[in-house]
Parts: C-alpha cells; structure tokens; sequence
C-alpha cells in the first residue's frame, strides 16, 4: 500500500475516536458527557505512528497541523505524526514495542492499525477502548462495516477508530483498452470484449482470454490484460461473495471453513488464467505492470489511483500518455456484492484518561466530515462517516472527477453508497500468519505452474499441452492440502466441506 504499499492489496507484517464533548471547539454535541474547562488540565503531547507516504503522508501531516494550531492549542494538547514508512515497517516496530526488545522505541500513544496487529497487543491488555469516551450515538454515525471491524475481542468493546478506510476497484488502461475493443469490433470471435465485461469475474476471465488470443494473433507473443494485487483479499471477498466465511473466530479460537465447490470455482477464475498468461503478476505491485504496459487493467485498492501511470514505459523504449478508467469491484454471476474494506483505523495504548480523552479528541475531529472529506479528497481514502458518504457521492454525481485520485475515490465512495458489503475478517491468534499463507500458497501454486508452462514450450512442447499438464486436479488439491496444513500449524481449526 503505498496507501496500500499497505491497502490490496494486502497483505504484510501484521489503528480511534471520539471525545467528551465538552472538549470540542467546534461546539459539535458528539462526545462523552464529562466537561472540563482547558485551563484546569495538563498539557498533553500525543505521538501518532502511521505508515503515510507521498500524498497520504502529506494529507495528514496538514491535518495535524491544523489541529495543533486550532483546537490542540485551546485544549493544551500537541500531537506529533511520525510516518514509519509502510505498514510492514509500522508492525514490526509497534511488534518490537510491544514486547520490549532491546533498542525498540516506546509505544506510541496511538498507532495505525490493521486488525490483526491491533488483536495481538488488545489480548496483551495493551489496548484501551473507546467505549468509554464516545457519548451515546457516535458509533451511529459512522458506516457500520468500519466501526464493526475495530470489535476485535469476544468483549464487545471497540478497539480500533476508523479515520479513513480503503476498499478495492479495477482500474483500466483506457486508452490501450480502447484500442483493442476497436480492433476486435468487427470480428464475431469477439463480440462480448466491451467494459461490461469486467462487472463480473467471469466475464474478466473472457475477455482476458480474448485479449491473450488478439495479441497473439496480431503480435505472435500472447499477453495478460489482467491483475490482481492482494491475493488474500481475492480469497477471502471471493469466498464472502459465493456465500462462504474463509475466516472465522468464536471464543478467540479461529477456523478455517474451505467449501470446496466455492474453492474450485475461485481456483479456476484465477489459477487457469494465470497459468495460460491471461492473468500476471511482473512488478511489485500491479499499478507498475500498467505502467510497463504488461496489463492494461488490475484489482487493486482504490488509494492506488495516485499511482496509477500517467503514460506506459514500453520495452522498446516508446512512452505514450494513457487516460485511466475506474470500474468497481467484480462479483461473481448472480452472487452477492461483497467488497473488502481495508485501511487501518487508530488504536489506542492505554495510558491514563487525560490522555485518552485527549486522543479521541483529535480522532473525533479528525473524523468530522468537512475535515475527513478535506483529507480523503487529498489522500484518496474513503471518509468514514455516513454523512461525508452521501455529500461526496452527490458532489461525484454532479461534478464527475478527471483525476486520477478523485476518479478511483469516486467509484470507491459509489461502491460504499450504493450497498455492497464492506467486509473484512475477524483477527484471531494466528489469522496474520493464515492470511500470509492464502496470499503465497496460490500465488506460488500460480508462478510455479506458469514457470513450467514456459519450460516446457521453450523445448518444442505446443502451448495446449503444456498448459493441460499444469492444470490437472491433483494441483488443486495440493492447494487445499497446503490451506489444510498451514491452518493446522498455526493453531487454526480446519472445517472442509462439499
């Protein structure tokens, strides 16, 4: 996640509200019941760690700095961002905090987190929940797939605040894209190659073959449209969407639940055209295989629009300028919508109340519309409010955006409005470490296959039959073997079924 060289991707190392009303300068009736005057507290510093690049990092910085200088100065309260960088980084320090080791920092008053992370300090008794310092309602306010994703222990009690979350869209190299539906428009082999194809995962395995079979045709060399960035994230919203729960915990026990007919489903729509070359993965992240010109399109979190290529480095040294094109996420035919939600929210080390109050302060300040909308419009993260959904989808509806991160978050904000399921999995001890494994198990299942698919035609085998001996059932049922085993190690229960 540059925001995600966090969010689709998804997929690393394994984040706070609200306040006493009476704190608020604004004189917004949103926080706790308790009031006292700014001139009988401590002042109080507050250290944030974030994982903030670029736009992101500049976005919030701005933010901080305006509340130090407006309310934080009223209220005697300095909060300090520290950026760590990405979210790999960010874990592995708050990690290394958390347990003392030698030459760590000390944890910081609050830190951006993703469930997981925020699970293992919350059992450590690390963690303070904001319950106590949000007056009743404000939980109302906010999209309840956000707040429900900070409920990370059986006690009910909210851990983590969202501030700003991210979800996945496909975003598309138009201007190359363009090209091909006008080449093939005449041509009945390729009669269903038109956007709407990629409204559905079926639809972009066709039209993904047809784009390998016209550039073959044209080129002699067959190449991929197609990407995804978190593989994890592909599993588990695929899942979600067949009707099946990948993850789930009770008791603070996790279970694995494989359905296999849903499993199969997900293996053909992603390991058959990966393996074919439909499909690829080259760079670190998708946004640089567009930028090459390998793909022309990927599944990847909405925030990777201010990364999205401007023009195409070709191989031979051409550079052209590309428009870009945002379509939501895909849903398997006659399935329900289900997207994953990711950006971290704030969690809180508990301290003492001062200091608590003092963080929801500035996170429930934060999280007010006008300033959320001010900072998601900068950054390209979703506003976590009901209210900045609605004014940003009828500005969007009116005045559509034509840049890059106003046109990824703006079908990203239609996505939210327009009803699909805001998912992401409960944390359980050892779900960290499962996600690793559904994110290398298939992708590794993939680039092993597709390695040997290349072999074997650099050696005078036809490309048929060496894609046919890559896609035998045994090499299914390694993968769910290797979910099996890897479950099974990391104290997760396996439930398979038909």
């Amino acid at each position: 996640m540059k925001g995600r060289r966090k969010d689709n991707v998804i997929a690393c190392t394994c984040v706070v509200l609200v306040c006493l009303f009476a704190f608020i300068s604004c004189g917004k009736n949103t926080g706790g019941d308790q009031s006292v005057s700014s001139t009988d507290v401590a002042p109080v510093n507050l250290v944030i760690w974030n994982y903030y690049i670029g736009e992101q990092k500049k976005a919030f910085d701005a933010a901080v700095a305006e509340f130090n200088a407006t309310v934080g100065l009223k209220e005697k309260i300095v909060v300090e961002s520290v950026s760590k960088s990405d979210i790999t980084t960010l874990n592995n320090q708050v990690a290394a905090s958390a347990n003392n080791e030698p030459g760590s920092e000390p944890l910081p008053d609050m830190f951006f987190a993703y469930s997981d992370i925020a699970y293992v300090l919350a059992e450590k008794g690390l963690l303070e929940s904001y319950d106590a310092y949000v007056a009743p309602g404000t939980f109302d306010l906010f999209v309840p797939g956000f707040v429900a994703e900070g409920k990370i222990l059986d006690d009910g009690k909210t851990y983590i605040l969202p501030v700003a979350k991210s979800t996945e869209v496909i975003t598309i190299n138009k201007t190359d894209f363009d090209i091909f539906m006008e080449a093939v428009d005449a041509d009945s082999r390729f009669e269903d190659v038109s956007y709407d194809s990629f409204l559905t995962w079926e639809g972009i395995v066709k039209v993904s073959q047809a784009y390998y079979e016209w550039t073959a045709a044209t080129t002699g060399d067959g190449k991929a449209l197609f990407g995804i960035d978190s593989i994890a994230n592909f599993l588990i919203s695929s899942n979600r969407q067949l009707g099946v729960e990948l993850m789930t915990v009770a008791d603070g026990k996790g279970t694995l639940s494989l359905k296999r007919s849903a499993l199969e489903k997900i293996w053909d729509t992603y390991y058959e055209p990966m393996v074919r070359g439909w499909f690829a993965a080259y760079g670190r992240f998708r946004s640089d295989d567009v930028k090459t010109g390998d793909l022309l399109a990927y599944l990847g979190s909405n925030t990777s629009g201010a990364y999205f290529p401007k023009q195409v480095f070709a191989e031979n040294e051409a550079t052209y300028p590309i428009d870009l094109l945002v379509m939501s996420m895909p849903v398997y035919e006659g399935c329900e919508k289900v997207a994953i939600q990711q950006g971290a929210g704030v969690a809180m080390i508990k301290s003492d109340a001062r200091k608590a109050q003092a963080a929801a302060m500035f996170l429930l300040w934060f999280s007010e519309p006008d300033l959320n909308i001010k900072f998601a419009t900068m950054s390209s993260y979703i506003p976590v409010r009901n209210e900045a959904i609605g004014q940003l989808d009828a500005q969007y509806a009116q005045n559509p955006p034509d840049d890059r991160i106003g046109m990824t978050l703006e079908r990203a904000i239609s996505q939210v409005a327009s009803g699909y399921d805001m998912y992401a999995p409960r944390p359980y001890s050892g779900s960290y470490e499962l996600r690793l494994v559904l994110e290398n198990v298939l992708k590794h299942s993939c680039a092993d296959a597709r390695a040997k698919v290349l072999e074997d035609i650099s050696v005078g085998v036809d490309y048929e039959t060496a894609v046919r001996k890559q896609l035998e059932g045994e090499y299914f049922e390694n993968f769910i073997k290797s979910l099996v085993d890897a479950a099974t190690k990391n104290g997760v229960s396996v439930c398979v079924m038909e």
